[in-house]
């Protein structure tokens, strides 16, 4: 048998998510230890059993938990990733783009457009106009709401993942027209239809990322100085409906 060792700095457990991994890629686990060190060190032991491609799949392991590690596993999308149902790269990605579009997207009326469009044009922000704008500006989509329209559109999760590693690990960007075409064909809600194609553009933005890199205690994304103009549009104040994205966002920090 192969020991395998993962040691985490971390207060939640990992040993249903590694057993979990091990068992999707066909890895039998012979023997499991967990030990606790007083600087807060917890070392997980595991010792695999010899099967066709070992090497390979304990791997695709490490991978894995390199990435999980670094993301919330209390998200719904967790059902999905134990029935198989999707990678997890794609689960790390999935709850990513629920926590950006939580942060800086918000569904706004034709109201609230026109009046910021006014305000722009005439220069006057007076405590009257700021006081109707607040009013009528909608607040952010939840991240339950997006997780909901991601269970509910998994097939479509799965060509985004795919569409955001091409352009994150190759720099094609041929397939978006198409798959915004998909998206707006498959979906009927008019919610869910935002979402997902406000994935599609998170994922052009993108410049450069250390989702695919091995050693990582966060995520990090560099986005590009790229206008957002769906009607769920990405702003910080209300005399900007849209956002010039030019900074490094980090995701998730590594906590203890």
């Amino acid at each position: 048998a192969k020991q395998l060792m993962f040691a985490f700095r971390s207060a939640r457990g990992y040993f249903s998510l590694i057993s979990m991994l091990c068992r999707q890629q066909g890895l039998q686990l012979e023997r499991r230890f967990s030990e606790r060190f007083a600087n807060g060190l917890r070392v997980y032991s595991m010792f695999v059993k010899e099967c066709e491609d070992r090497d390979e799949k304990i791997a695709r392991v490490i991978h894995s938990i390199s990435l999980l590690h670094t993301v919330p596993t209390t998200s719904p999308l967790m059902e999905q990733l134990r029935d198989n149902e999707i990678s997890p790269q794609e689960y790390a990605y999935g709850v990513s783009c629920a926590t950006f579009l939580s942060y800086f997207t918000e569904e706004s009326s034709d109201d609230y457009l026109q009046l910021v469009e006014a305000v722009k044009r005439s220069n006057i922000a007076d405590d009257a106009t700021l006081a109707r704008l607040t009013s009528l500006r909608a607040p952010p989509l939840s991240i339950p709401r997006i997780n909901q329209c991601l269970q509910d559109n998994i097939g479509l999760l799965k060509l985004i993942y795919t569409n955001f590693r091409e352009i994150s690990v190759g720099g094609n960007v041929s397939g978006v027209e198409r798959l915004e075409k998909e998206v707006r064909r498959v979906v009927h809600n008019e919610r869910d239809e935002l979402i997902l194609l406000s994935m599609i553009r998170f994922n052009q933005c993108v410049l450069k990322t250390n989702f695919f890199c091995q050693r990582k205690t966060s995520l990090a994304f560099r986005m590009s100085k790229v206008t957002f103009t769906f009607p769920i549009h990405f702003s910080f104040s209300p005399l900007q409906p849209k956002l010039y994205l030019s900074y490094t966002l980090f995701i998730f920090p590594f906590t203890t």
